[in-house]
């Protein structure tokens, strides 16, 4: 049979104080010896022959703790219902079957709560572990940076965004002063270079015309010097061109022909003769006999063995040296071609 225990007609465990219900008072009788209970004398180990144990876990401390506790709860409550007994006695009547329970409180058990791990505590005697130095140094170096370190306030902030706005206007103005200066020397570099080339066109193009006119120039230059009105023929003998440029060689202008392996010279000067005068004063008295005579457009041409032709034409004298023997007919084309 378990123990219980009834206290006002409501029956307990004597263990747990748990409720186990009212009591049945018609069904149930009790004795005496149900409510008093002898006293036992409490076993105690002997301790000279048991030793404590050591080195115990906390664990294992805890459960001694709680079996003592318990121990504790039901030496005293053995105790108190001795106690409640002889109180009772006084007020129990003595009708057959009735019996009154005494009226007493007990307290449930209190169950402590396992104590929480807790860190080592360091022993005596032995001294507690120490960082390597360079690692103690580095924390430290953390901690006077994070001490250091201080959010900037809003007038700081508002201070710093207005500078950054002013060099970042300032670092625009500069790029475009730059681009401005870049677009500029790009506009004159280009205007310089149409100017360059405009001019150089010019004097491409005067060029051009200077060497295609050269040798009227030349020519207009040289009768100039020699007071003679000397011009160019519009014939050339076939394979022939003009080589150098006109001169005067104090007496006639001279233009010299060539074809790479022959040459002629052709000869202007002053004169106030005419074709008879020029036979009778040069041609016969200088070539004797030996020319020859053609008659083209007008005018009279002699012609010797020696590649040598003259004639007369306005007032001038004109004269061929050759050093092969030109035909009558290219003499009479260069003749009539001023």
């Amino acid at each position: 049979m378990r123990d219980e225990i009834i206290i006002n007609g409501v029956k307990y465990d004597a263990i747990t104080g748990e409720n186990l219900g009212a009591v049945n008072v018609e069904n149930e009788s009790f004795g005496s010896n149900q409510i008093h209970q002898t006293i036992q004398k409490s076993q105690t180990l002997n301790r000279k022959f048991v030793r404590r144990p050591e080195n115990l876990s906390r664990e294992q401390l805890h459960a001694i703790k709680q079996f003592k506790r318990r121990h504790d709860y039901l030496e005293v409550r053995k105790s108190s219902l001795v106690q409640s007994g002889r109180e009772s006695r006084s007020q129990i009547s003595h009708f057959e079957g009735i019996r009154g329970s005494a009226s007493r409180s007990i307290s449930p058990i209190s169950v402590s709560p396992v104590p929480q791990k807790t860190a080592p505590k360091a022993l005596d005697g032995v001294a507690p572990v120490q960082n390597h130095p360079i690692h103690q140094k580095a924390l430290d170096e953390i901690r006077k940076q994070k001490a250091e370190k201080v959010l900037p306030s809003s007038q700081a902030i508002k201070q710093s965004a207005i500078s950054e706005a002013f060099e970042k206007s300032r670092e625009d103005d500069k790029k475009s002063k730059k681009s401005r200066g870049i677009r500029k020397r790009r506009v004159f570099a280009r205007r310089f270079a149409g100017i360059f080339a405009g001019f150089a066109v010019v004097f491409l193009a005067a060029g051009y015309l200077t060497y295609l006119n050269l040798p009227n120039i030349s020519t207009r230059i040289a009768a100039v010097q020699g007071g003679i009105n000397a011009s160019l023929p519009q014939y050339v003998a076939q394979g022939y061109q003009l080589n150098g440029l006109a001169y005067f060689d104090g007496e006639s202008v001279n233009l010299n022909y060539s074809n790479g392996k022959n040459s002629y010279t052709l000869k202007q000067s002053e004169s106030a003769w005419d074709s008879v005068a020029l036979l009778e004063n040069y041609v016969e008295k200088t070539w004797n006999s030996k020319y020859s005579t053609y008659q083209e457009k007008g005018l009279t041409i002699y012609k010797n063995e020696e590649n040598q032709a003259v004639w007369i034409n306005d007032g001038k004298l004109y004269a061929i040296e050759s050093q092969e023997n030109l035909s009558g007919e290219e003499i009479r084309k260069i003749a009539t071609s001023f």
